[in-house]
């Protein structure tokens, strides 16, 4: 019988193979460069005086990514499972001498380790270019602020909320194979979160939760983890998790 450790290290290996999985690990660096390039220019006009300049930087790049990182999350999740259907790998998973449940574990491992690699580099990306930008600009007052654990409240929840969405769109790759249905659906939710913000119960939907905690780091000096995006998120994964289970219980080895 294999572990479950063996396996999941062997999915990890096999999703590091797949380029997409990579290439989302660019996309913080083209927006932090891009941003930083319009941003140096505002500090060089002093227009961001009497401002938190460390705050404004992070949430600035913040504003792109609440679009993004939902997106990516149904792009991750449909390509993992899109490589078994693609290879027809679902017939030799299944025969594997390991139990059922451990190949919906290892997938869900693999988005979390991923999501882990994507949000950990996107937040030193932006706290070494707020040192470059301190050092190049040391009258801006990147210096002057301590907001440590506000920004690690924030990615911790980000991260949180990125794994809720990857566990939804693992259990619709198992109901769809066809990635288009999975990435339409991220997006329509992601522009509707992004654009009803304002509504009193966008809490509800985990694709608006990144931009409600961006809003809230940003107007508020919030350190609290757990606030209303993050207990719905909470309830949501439950769900899919759930939902994930039962799909990977009940799906046959020749689906495709």
């Amino acid at each position: 019988m294999i572990n479950f450790i063996t396996f999941a290290n062997s999915e990890v290996k096999k999703a590091s193979k797949i380029k997409l999985f990579w290439f989302v690990l660019l996309i913080p660096i083209l927006v932090i460069f891009l941003r930083a390039y319009y941003f140096q220019n505002q500090l060089s006009e002093n227009s961001l005086e009497g401002c938190n300049i460390l705050k404004y930087w992070i949430f600035q790049c913040c504003v792109f990514f609440v679009i993004l990182f939902p997106i990516i999350q149904a792009l991750l999740s449909s390509a993992l499972l899109g490589l078994e259907y693609k290879n027809n790998a679902f017939q030799m998973l299944y025969t594997l001498p390991l139990k059922r449940n451990y190949i919906y574990w290892s997938k869900l491992w693999v988005l979390i380790f991923w999501n882990f690699l994507l949000i950990s580099f996107t937040l030193a990306l932006l706290l070494s270019m707020a040192t470059l930008f301190n050092i190049l600009f040391p009258d801006a007052g990147f210096s002057e602020f301590d907001i440590r654990l506000q920004l690690i409240v924030l990615f911790a929840q980000i991260f949180f909320i990125c794994c809720t969405i990857s566990a939804i769109h693992l259990a619709i790759a198992y109901i769809w194979s066809n990635v288009q249905y999975s990435i339409l659906i991220a997006i329509i939710l992601t522009i509707f979160g992004y654009f009803a913000y304002t509504w009193q119960y966008i809490y509800f939907v985990p694709y608006a939760s990144i931009n409600s905690c961006c809003i809230q780091f940003f107007r508020f000096e919030n350190s609290i983890f757990f606030i209303k995006e993050i207990w719905v998120c909470l309830g949501v994964l439950f769900v899919a998790i759930l939902l994930g289970l039962c799909l990977n219980s009940k799906k046959n080895s020749n689906d495709k």
